[in-house]
């Protein structure tokens, strides 16, 4: 206040009554001279450089986010706040948006260096030299805490689980708030907990506007490509920057193969990517009856085929190998799609016998395995505890040639399960002997994989796909640990030890 009277002051002096002063502007003009311009109220002009880590919108997912920010400390709205229209809450990466807002990303980091329990806090002091490093150095990709968690331990040998972060005791203004605005930018839900993105939310006027949509581009029982071409994406005619928006593809269901519209851009990928296999596959229908024949198992094929599951389980399994490899694609057009169909008819047989080849060896190896565990439970009839054995070894046999095994495994891992085959065998053949030390040695390996599926069944919805795939890899490193323990003549692939696994362990647990 008295920084506004004295620029009054300034401008009239002795001015004291209301008609002097219209006399006054009269003579000027106008009034300009009494309004206040921003170097009036700034002491400095401010650092574009520190304006520049705080930007007005974020891309995510596609979309660009508004970004508003409010001094109002105690307030809901104190801090940043996203701006997020319903029709985007499915495509926005939450574990990515800290690396948007610089001028945030500093004090978080700051933040949560001081908030970590003291057995890390003091291994990393100062910690105002301990920020500036990670600032400077640290690679921003995925979830901070997984990348904090990474670089602390790389760079300064400090281990900290990604669970141990303060994520939740930090100040309110450092996290993002999340507000859900509909079609009118009217909010219908707002929080700062990344969780508020997995939610469903609805508008009715969205509603509307994508039931008409929905009228208007679905179809059902598709045959043939004669629904023209698809745009990537589509919004109600006239529609504002907050105007809902769909994805059209194909989809198949129970009934056939559908054209429809999905509220995400990854949803609907996927989505279309196995309708437009499903579409060739009626297009290509007599190429495929060729291909079964082609592909039907014979001989000795067909004999180790048995322990797979017959030789009509291994037919289906190369032809979804063929058509996962050569029929999806993510085409958009008539004229794209015939000349997709026609490139690969001329493929599909050779692929089929490719993988026929490739499905050999597995096959011949789990026969063997299976084989050789019947003939131990033949010989130990009588012996409950070893029958338990080698029924345990038997399900382990399942899990590693599940039925999708050429579509799920690359063939440098198909190349890999004859060697785990083999050690099963060796470990069987053992383990009926010398029981107990097999038994004991299958309480570490027990132990492993159930540490394994239950973080992969405690992973949020938000987890990272690093660390699904660390997971993922993690079952292999197991592989090759029962090799070092049960069959070491065949050799692991790559180095591997309790003390590997352990720590490759702690870097999934830093991982978000």
């Amino acid at each position: 206040e008295e920084e506004i009277a004295g620029f009054y002051e300034k401008r009239l002096p002795g001015i004291y009554d209301i008609r002097t002063l219209h006399r006054l502007i009269r003579d000027r003009g106008d009034d300009a001279f009494l309004r206040m311009k921003e170097e009036d109220l700034l002491s400095r002009p401010p650092d574009s450089e520190e304006i520049a880590q705080y930007p007005e919108s974020i891309a995510s997912g596609g979309w660009r986010l508004e970004c508003l920010y409010r001094f109002d400390p105690g307030k809901p709205e104190d801090g940043i706040t996203l701006k997020i229209p319903v029709q985007a809450v499915p495509a926005v990466e939450a574990p990515a948006l800290d690396w948007e807002v610089p001028g945030l990303l500093r004090q978080k980091v700051a933040a949560l260096l001081r908030g970590l329990p003291k057995e890390f806090r003091k291994r990393l002091q100062p910690l105002a030299r301990t920020c500036e490093v990670i600032l400077l150095e640290m690679p921003r990709e995925g979830a901070l805490p997984t990348a904090l968690g990474r670089f602390l331990y790389e760079r300064f040998g400090v281990d900290i689980p990604a669970d141990r972060w303060p994520l939740e005791a930090l100040e309110e203004h450092l996290k993002i708030r999340f507000s859900i605005v509909d079609g009118k930018d009217r909010e219908v839900a707002s929080g700062r907990d990344a969780a508020i993105l997995c939610q469903g939310f609805s508008d009715p006027e969205e509603s509307r506007a994508l039931a008409r949509l929905r009228k208007s581009w679905e179809k059902k029982g598709l045959v043939a490509w004669d629904f023209g071409n698809l745009p990537e994406r589509v919004s109600p005619p006239g529609g504002g920057p907050h105007a809902p928006v769909a994805f059209p593809a194909l989809s198949v269901s129970e009934s056939g193969i559908d054209l429809r519209l999905f509220p995400s851009a990854p949803e609907a990928l996927l989505s279309h990517r196995r309708g437009v296999r499903a579409l060739i596959a009626l297009r290509l229908r007599e190429e495929l009856k060729h291909l079964r024949k082609g592909v039907a198992p014979g001989g000795e094929l067909k004999l180790w085929a048995a322990a797979f599951g017959g030789a009509k389980a291994l037919e289906n399994a190369l032809v979804e190998k063929v058509m996962h490899v050569l029929f999806e694609a993510d085409v958009r057009t008539a004229a794209v799609f015939e000349a997709h169909a026609e490139r690969i008819r001329p493929e599909i047989l050779p692929r089929g016998q490719a993988a026929l080849r490739t499905a050999g060896p597995p096959l011949k190896a789990l026969y063997e395995a299976a084989e050789e565990l019947r003939t131990l439970a033949g010989a130990n009839r009588g012996n409950r505890l070893v029958l338990a054995f080698l029924e345990e070894l038997r399900e382990e046999l399942s899990r590693l040639l599940p039925a999708d095994f050429l579509v799920r495994y690359d063939g440098e891992r198909i190349e890999q399960l004859g060697r785990y085959f083999r050690a099963l065998i060796l470990r069987a053949r053992r383990g009926a002997v010398h029981l107990e030390k097999a038994i004991e040695r299958g309480k570490e390996v027990r132990a492993l994989a159930a540490w394994q599926e239950e973080a992969l069944r405690a992973l949020p919805p938000y987890a990272s796909e690093e660390k699904r795939q660390a997971l993922a890899e993690f079952a292999w490193m197991i592989e090759e640990y029962k090799i070092s323990l049960f069959a070491q003549e065949i050799k692991t692939a790559f180095p591997v030890s309790r003390k590997r696994l352990e720590a490759r362990m702690g870097e999934i647990q830093r991982m978000l």
